[in-house]
């Protein structure tokens, strides 16, 4: 499942035309499929971007606030153990991975403003500056509590695989918010641009994984029997470190939202182009509602259930 990213291709803003990136090649980037996919799909991507922020607010709520932050509070060590090892396992553990959680939460959101044209026309461009410097500092903030949960746990809980394909995608999160950051200071809009949309793709990445997850449980890609999430000796968990699915969505998860966005930035304005990016919006609308539907069964019935087991 691809970056969700929000009619990109318009603006009201005049210095964001082709050659503000510096490369004075206006001609060539504006054949860009990028360029010309706001114009043409604008009411595509303000539909999917508004998707993703309903169903994305509703994850964040119900799997991150109300499951930790209400739920679990009270008992930090047991309740956030719960499903994965160690969480809460000690006061530096829980808070790694509470700032993770919180800071994740952050740019998984704000992104959507910050990538929206409508963020940028000269009424919202202080508020899109100061979301921008907010959305820098949680793409840190993130990173170091998953790496600092990482260097306590020293394994994840699906093995070596997770465990290095987490860290290279912390490592993207920082990379690309630091380097749109970058950018901005230097005046490079369009390179700005193009590095705050990796930047948006990795931030999304992190609910593309659930998407990921709760599919192929409700899909049956994975077998899941209730002894698959009992931790081994060193603290991998079956589900996540046995299972073939499980082991490709660890990577796939941001590696195959940093191609979309790559392939969207990069590819000609063909005709045969534009029709892979109309199917792209039918796919991703696809998953986004079939996510919404299970995960709003699911959590329902998982909570009465985690409320019953504690």
């Amino acid at each position: 499942m691809g970056a969700p990213l929000p009619s990109l291709g318009t603006t009201s803003d005049p210095s964001e035309g082709p050659a503000a990136d510096g490369s004075g090649l206006a001609g060539k980037q504006q054949d860009r499929l990028l360029d010309v996919s706001g114009t043409l799909y604008g009411t595509g991507w303000r539909i999917i971007g508004s998707l993703y922020t309903v169903v994305a607010t509703l994850w964040v709520i119900l799997a991150v606030i109300i499951h930790y932050l209400v739920l679990g509070i009270d008992d930090v060590e047991r309740k956030w153990s719960y499903f994965l090892p160690d969480l809460g396992a000690t006061p530096s553990r829980t808070a790694c991975m509470g700032l993770h959680f919180l800071a994740g939460s952050v740019i998984m959101l704000l992104g959507v403003w910050q990538v929206c044209p409508c963020s940028r026309r000269q009424s919202c461009l202080r508020l899109h500056h100061i979301g921008g410097r907010v959305y820098v500092a949680c793409s840190v903030a993130t990173a170091v509590g998953g790496f600092g949960f990482i260097l306590e746990q020293c394994v994840l809980a699906g093995g070596w695989t997770m465990t290095v394909s987490f860290c290279l995608y912390g490592g993207c999160v920082v990379a690309f918010a630091l380097m749109a950051y970058w950018k901005a200071r230097k005046g490079d809009i369009g390179s700005h641009r193009r590095w705050a949309l990796r930047s948006f793709a990795m931030a999304t990445a992190s609910f593309s994984y659930r998407v990921w997850l709760t599919i192929g449980v409700k899909w049956q890609l994975v077998s899941n029997p209730s002894d698959s999430y009992v931790p081994n000796p060193d603290r991998s968990v079956p589900f996540f470190r046995d299972e073939v699915y499980n082991q490709i969505s660890q990577w796939g998860f941001f590696v195959l939202n940093w191609l979309v966005v790559e392939w969207l930035i990069q590819a000609p304005a063909t005709k045969f182009q534009r029709i892979l990016l109309a199917l792209l919006f039918f796919v991703v609308l696809a998953f986004l509602g079939v996510f919404a539907f299970y995960f709003t069964e699911a959590a329902a019935v998982e909570f009465v259930r985690l409320q019953q087991a504690l």
